[in-house]
């Protein structure tokens, strides 16, 4: 055998590469290539092992319970296991063989037949706490068994990562308290499906305030107590809150006195799901110099008009604007989209305080009555300030009539300022093109620019609109919107961009070739 087998990291990270053909992920069984390998020869055995036990369901534990003495357990009418004899500590010794190599414990029972019977349960409990699952890292549970009460005690030190889905009783969410005293060290929490109820964010906010080392929380809600403890937390690095109803800062200035600390100094990425975009601006305003990189903004009220002026201002405001990356926005509402109005349209000049956001790369927009753009200058201006953007998205504009598109020609500063464009959602009015030959302005080809989603834009002349673009973005492709009644004339655009790229393309090469002495175009 090779030398290089002999040593086992070099053994498990070519083991790593190997696809395990277990179709059942979190289930072990003896049927793939880990299996396989760790029965192959000893050298193999130890880190196949551990590729082959790292993921673990609640069937695995009692799989693996299987190897206890043989008479100290049976099997009942239903085929769950039972203890049938007393225990002694030795018996575990090829238990903890396999458990102490489980690092993601997913537990999913089933609430009407939990596989956990108490005679099990019991025995498990017996054990010193922390050894019989020493090594779990990462804890999924998607429901509550009888085993998931006694989690806290089988559980080791390891565990950083935990991922829990808690719909039903109320009453369920008293297990936080006994998980938070055990693993204070936490540093990854999704809460799903937590009841939003004043009780519900109580016990979540008393479960969050004990947790010193969280960099990432995913959470439904929280009450103002919670909010302050993240907001003073050293560590916290990523946060999304699902339902954001309330203002969760009543105060804001009274956080950001001068002998105050500064407010969520490390967070880095921003994900909010708000009831209006009033919860969002709230938020935003206790912030200062935070080095926010992404910040995601979800509103279920599609009244922008009253939010957005402070919604932007708190946004320049509060973050560094050396740092914020990506931006994405999206209101969207309930109600019907005859009920809404023009009058509820977003008015771009709105957007002029995201301009001292240099380093944005991408920004997303989608407002359900439009973006009122009154010219092409805002566009002209976004281009100018933001070099490095890849994605620029408005989106929701149907009611907003082509007079407040800005027109084809503002994608030339697109263009000729963002060489990193890759995809564009804008309607523009494409009926009319000034094409001024005389300007000093040198026509930029942009080549990153591959998809434009053209909404609703209204054209006249597919063949002008096609020259133009394949002059500027030769490999772009257009999306239009299936309900536009202009849908088939960008069709013809799309079928004539790729005819007019490659003639130019033709025609390119022959210049070359003349300039060179030879006639040939290969």
């Amino acid at each position: 055998m090779h030398p290089c087998w002999n040593v086992p990291e070099i053994t498990r990270m070519i083991f790593e590469s190997v696809d395990d053909d277990d179709e059942a992920p979190w289930h072990v069984q003896a049927n793939g290539n880990y299996y396989r390998l760790a029965v192959t020869c000893r050298q193999f055995s130890d880190p196949a092992l551990d590729l082959l036990w790292r993921e673990a369901s609640e069937n695995g534990i009692l799989r693996v319970l299987e190897f206890l003495p043989i008479g100290s357990w049976d099997t009942d009418e239903e085929d769950n296991l039972e203890i049938v004899l007393p225990l002694e500590a030795r018996d575990w010794n090829r238990v903890s063989y396999y458990t102490r190599r489980i690092r993601n414990l997913c537990i999913d029972a089933d609430q009407d037949r939990d596989p956990f019977t108490p005679s099990v349960v019991e025995a498990m409990i017996t054990l010193p706490p922390g050894t019989f699952l020493p090594n779990v890292q990462t804890l999924y549970c998607t429901s509550l068994s009888k085993l998931f009460t006694y989690l806290p005690m089988l559980l080791g030190p390891c565990l950083s990562a935990l991922r829990m889905s808690l719909g039903g009783p109320i009453s369920r969410l008293s297990v936080l308290g006994s998980i938070a005293s055990r693993f204070q060290s936490l540093k990854v929490v999704y809460l799903y499906h937590v009841d939003e109820s004043p009780i519900g964010a109580r016990h979540v906010s008393a479960f969050i305030a004990q947790l010193t080392r969280l960099s990432s929380l995913f959470i439904s809600t929280l009450e103002e107590r919670g909010f302050r403890y993240i907001a003073y937390l050293e560590t916290l690095e990523s946060l999304t809150i699902q339902s954001l109803v309330e203002r969760p800062f009543p105060d804001p200035r009274a956080l950001l006195n001068p002998q105050s600390r500064t407010l969520f100094p490390r967070l880095r990425t921003l994900d909010l799901g708000v009831s209006d975009l009033g919860a969002a601006t709230n938020f935003l305003a206790v912030l200062k110099d935070t080095p926010l990189k992404a910040l995601a903004i979800l509103s279920r009220s599609s009244k922008t008009a009253p939010y957005s002026t402070a919604l932007f201002r708190a946004l320049y405001a509060g973050c560094d604007s050396q740092q914020l990356t990506s931006l994405t926005i999206t209101v969207s509402s309930s109600d019907s989209l005859a009920s809404a109005s023009s009058d509820d349209a977003l008015k771009a000049d709105l957007l002029r305080p995201l301009l001292a956001l240099r380093q944005i790369q991408i920004l997303e927009l989608t407002f359900p009555s439009g973006v009122i753009f009154e010219n092409d200058r805002l566009v002209d201006d976004m281009a100018h300030a933001w070099p490095n953007l890849k994605v620029l998205m408005f989106e929701g504009d149907s009611l907003v009539g082509a007079t407040r598109y800005p027109t084809l020609m503002a994608l030339l500063s697109l263009s000729r300022h963002c060489p990193r464009l890759y995809r564009l959602s804008l309607s523009v009015n494409a009926t009319e093109i000034r094409m001024d030959h005389a300007s000093r302005a040198p026509r930029v080809v942009q080549v990153m620019l591959k998809s434009w989603d053209v909404s609703y834009s209204p054209l006249d002349s597919p063949p002008k609109v096609a020259r133009l673009l394949s002059s500027v973005f030769p490999r772009l492709s257009i999306v239009p919107s299936p309900e536009s009644g202009f849908a088939k004339k960008w069709h013809d655009v799309s079928r004539l961009l790729p005819e007019l790229a490659a003639s130019r393309e033709d025609e390119r090469l022959l210049i070359v070739a003349e300039r060179s002495g030879d006639g040939s175009i290969e």
